[in-house]
């Protein structure tokens, strides 16, 4: 699932100060388009992270994404998906990433050339996954490409407070993350990420598996 939108490391919010001095840290960010994934202006969002001792909230709304996935046969089996699950919600699977190089990727990172950023392309920009910001359970990478805990639709607020593992808690404190929601909308994305395998392989329903 190539990155359809992506904010560069999170920012002190503006009520920082007094909140630091209470015990707690906030950080805001401005989500845009991936270039080449996403028309400029296609996407946008919102985010708020506050934390408190281990416990982190996250405050989020996001709009412009793929809204349904879509129904032809050609283009679910592009994207990894049965075809049961045709004109379902599309599912926007979205996480912290840490480590890398505290950016979101740029037409640059395209090197094979194909019109398109893919996951593995942009892992360098924005480092590996720390958290999963998914809807219920487990936010570990382990459920990094699991679709069924994910947020769906073309638009959505999300609102979830959970236990901030040591390494993402670090990054961010440190300039180090990226938040990155993935999921191109077929309509307005390159022709070439439509017929590009792929390469993580995820599919509906469930968690899917990494490619070797």
């Amino acid at each position: 699932m190539p990155v359809a939108a992506c904010v560069a490391a999170l920012g002190m919010g503006a009520g920082a100060p007094p909140a630091h001095a209470a015990g707690n840290d906030s950080y805001q960010a401005k989500l845009a388009p991936v270039p080449m994934n996403t028309p400029s202006g296609a996407a946008s969002g919102n985010l708020m992270l506050t934390i408190n001792g281990d416990q982190a909230t996250v405050s989020e709304t996001v709009s412009g994404l793929a809204p349904k996935l879509p129904t032809d046969k050609k283009t679910l089996s592009s994207l990894g998906i049965p075809a049961a699950f045709a004109g379902k919600p599309f599912p926007h699977v979205q996480h912290v990433h840490i480590n890398g190089q505290d950016s979101c990727p740029t037409s640059s990172d395209d090197k094979n050339g194909d019109g398109v950023i893919s996951t593995v392309e942009g892992q360098p920009a924005y480092g590996k996954i720390g958290t999963t910001l998914s809807l219920k359970g487990d936010t570990s990478a382990k459920t990094a490409t699991d679709v069924t805990v994910a947020p769906g639709g073309g638009s959505f607020t999300y609102k979830r407070t959970f236990t901030l593992n040591a390494d993402t808690m670090s990054a961010i404190k440190n300039n180090k993350a990226v938040i990155v929601v993935r999921g191109l909308n077929p309509a307005t994305a390159p022709k070439a990420s439509l017929s590009t395998p792929n390469e993580l392989g995820a599919t509906l329903p469930g968690r899917a598996r990494s490619s070797p």
